[in-house]
């Protein structure tokens, strides 16, 4: 069905009870009228000529504008239209028609069903808008040779809502668009020969869909980041290439016979030509690591002429077994925290599928996250509408309800402390109604269905009642933050399920949790940076971490570790009194870098000292250098320096000033207490002349 007709049927009932209101209450004499060129448009008027907007138009009951007449231009010219009544359209050419229009450069158009409406218009320019918070953004039905470009399109809400939808519109260029955050990207329907290229998704639950009868369009060159489906493909004989999908729960579905070549398809959950055999993914040290993988291409079938490559990081000798496109082997970790299996396949037509699966090795730590059942949407590429919404850390301040007929679902919109994890229970407290009795599940990557991976049964409840139940019995490893995302909690039945949640009787679901106690990401500013491995180095004091950035663009990154007082070379490092170290790491595009701490251990008794290592040589004459600056200049700080000579005489100077002489124990370690007094301070250890052997500030160290 049109999605107009509900808006027609409303429009009708509500047109019934206008006319009774006007016998009685007839209002003061106003009608909308053509307006452009020189004449000034208001909102609902008719568009007949060229014109530039000189001011924004707030049109909180009616249409914005309405085009009139063929081969005209109408230039936003940095203004908005924003309405606030989803039964009106903000650019629209009402019962269809009229040819070659051009919509150009508005700031924002804002607040209707939809953003940019043409039925029955050939030729349309729609360039350098931005249409945002429409159901949808831009629509286009039986409007062929249309020329989009350049346009911001997202941040749409509502089950099907829209950026951009073309219905029996051939031979459409959609070039250079950004689709941010929408339930659907780019929609084509019945609509053949277009040339989409070049565009970026972002937070999609359907990036691109290409459905019905559409056939001949060439969809390449386009960025797809974070959506849940990158492309939906129920229509066939169209051309797929050179697209690059980043950290999305799936590459490719729908059933569809198309042409796909050269594509890149980097960190999705559920990879399209990575088959890989999940396992317990939490190991010792020492153990072997088999694994089992089947290549596939990109359409999902077997692929024995696949290339491919697999390795570990940290590297480790790893053994690699082929038949046909079945690849096995294993590998055995030497060292205690996150590695990562990096799997990379390539198909006969050039379509390259990269996968990282994280093992933890050594000892592991175990942590609760409480997330709130809520109504809101989730704005990260799960699915979103009515019945679609969100887990979160904030207490709802309102009474929030959801439902659907068979089934609601909610998914974590935020990333939890040590995001890099191994999932093992969810136990969920919800408030809920159900007609017949069903099932609360949770399902690992996300669909919009009734499907769950782990489920347990709950009672009919006529009235809302809460429940209790703890879904167990799974070890599902966390191997990118974003995978927080595609996690959904379900409650199923054919009774008309409704979950609530109130201030005072509120739903939520504790998350239990394992991460590796050897070196701990307690969080991450950039989710779509990879944290390849992480990992106490075997001499028990240095760490080492190797960051990728798959994005092509330069992406900067905060990370916090816990319980981690060594600074990293080459950048610089926050030690909280907590133990904690917070730094700042940029990576170019597609680089990939690994830090290593040194053997230094410091620690404030308050505040933080932002520290920099300058020099740290590890053989000759053993010469540190490092610079630290307090939060605040009373601060008593415990250095513990490595990575020196035993039983050996060293001087500590601060900012070229003696500071005292130690002198190393068995382990080339010495020991000391700075309580000086900070602003920037220079340290310096050096190998002790015979003349000053003897520590004369025995107060400050040992």
């Amino acid at each position: 069905m049109d999605v107009k007709a509900p808006k027609i049927i409303i429009f009708l009932l509500g047109a019934i009870v206008g006319i009774i209101l006007l016998i009685f209450y007839p209002p003061a004499k106003t009608k909308a009228a053509n307006c452009g060129g020189v004449t000034p448009c208001v909102c609902g008027d008719t568009v007949t000529s060229n014109y530039t907007l000189s001011s924004d138009l707030n049109c909180p009951a009616t249409n914005g504008l309405i085009i009139g007449a063929s081969g005209i231009t109408i230039n936003g010219n940095g203004h908005s239209i924003i309405g606030t009544d989803i039964l009106n359209d903000g650019i629209t050419n009402g019962a269809g028609g009229w040819d070659n229009i051009t919509i150009i450069n508005f700031n924002k158009i804002s607040g209707f069903d939809y953003g940019i409406y043409l039925l029955n218009s050939d030729s349309p320019i729609i360039q350098n808008n931005v249409s945002e918070e429409n159901f949808y953004n831009l629509r286009l039905e039986s409007s062929p040779s249309a020329n989009i470009s350049g346009n911001t399109l997202g941040k749409s809400t509502g089950l099907g809502s829209c950026d951009m939808f073309l219905s029996s519109s051939n031979s459409a260029i959609i070039s250079a668009n950004n689709f941010n955050q929408n339930h659907n990207g780019l929609r084509i329907s019945n609509a053949n020969s277009g040339t989409i290229s070049n565009n970026t998704f972002i937070y999609q639950q359907k990036a691109i869909s290409l459905e019905g009868t559409s056939t001949g369009n060439n969809v390449s060159n386009n960025t797809i980041r974070t959506s849940a489906v990158a492309f939906y493909l129920s229509a066939s004989t169209n051309t797929i290439s050179n697209n690059k999908v980043y950290n999305s729960n799936e590459d490719l579905t729908g059933s569809g016979t198309n042409t796909i070549s050269s594509n890149q398809f980097l960190h999705s959950a559920k990879p399209k030509m990575i088959s890989f055999t999940e396992q317990t993914r939490t190991r010792n040290v020492g153990e072997s690591i088999s694994y089992n993988i089947f290549m596939l291409n990109a359409t999902g079938a077997a692929c024995a002429d696949c290339a491919y490559s697999i390795s570990t990081s940290p590297t480790e000798p790893i053994a690699i077994n082929k038949s046909s496109n079945n690849l096995t082997g294993n590998f055995a970790p030497g060292l205690s925290g996150i590695y990562t299996l990096n799997v990379t396949v390539t198909d006969t037509n050039n379509n390259l599928s990269k996968r990282n699966y994280i093992f933890f090795t050594g000892s592991l730590e175990t942590v609760t996250t409480r997330f709130y059942l809520r109504g809101t949407n989730p704005v990260h590429g799960q699915p979103s509408g009515n019945d679609a919404k969100s887990l979160i850390f904030s207490l709802p301040t309102k009474t929030e309800e959801w439902t659907c007929g068979a089934w609601i679902q909610n998914s974590p919109d935020i990333i939890p402390n040590y995001p890099l994890a191994n999932l093992t229970a969810v136990d969920t407290n919800t408030w809920y109604t159900l007609n017949t009795s069903g099932v609360l599940g949770i399902e690992r990557f996300v669909t919009y269905s009734t499907t769950r991976d782990v489920s347990l049964t709950v009672p009919s409840a006529v009235s809302y009642a809460f429940i209790n139940r703890n879904l167990t019995g799974f070890n599902w490893s966390i191997d990118y933050p974003w995978h927080w995302y595609w996690l959904a909690l379900k409650l199923r039945a054919n009774g008309d399920p409704h979950w609530r949640s109130t201030p005072a009787e509120t739903s939520y679901a504790d998350f239990t949790y394992s991460y590796p106690s050897a070196l701990a990401l307690f969080n991450i500013s950039n989710d779509n940076l990879i944290i390849k491995s992480a990992v106490k180095k075997s001499d028990n004091a240095n760490f080492s971490l190797t960051l990728e950035n798959p994005l092509l663009s330069s992406q900067n990154t905060d990370l916090n570790f816990s319980n981690l007082n060594h600074p990293f070379l080459g950048i610089t490092n926050q030690i909280l009194s907590a133990g904690n170290d917070s730094f700042s790491v940029n990576l170019s595009a597609s680089q990939t870098r690994t830090l290593e701490t040194v053997n230094l251990a410091v620690t404030p008794n308050t505040g933080s000292i932002d520290l920099t290592i300058d020099t740290w040589q590890t053989s000759g004459n053993y010469y540190k250098k490092w610079t630290e600056d307090g939060s605040a200049s009373n601060i008593i700080t415990s250095h513990t320096i490595g990575e020196l000579k035993a039983i050996t005489d060293y001087t500590v100077y601060v900012d070229g000033n003696y500071f005292g002489s130690f002198q190393s124990n068995n382990s080339g370690e010495i020991s000391f207490t700075y309580y000086g007094g900070y602003s920037a301070k220079t340290f310096e250890v050096k190998e002790s002349p015979s003349s000053e052997i003897t520590n004369i500030l025995p107060e400050t160290g040992s």
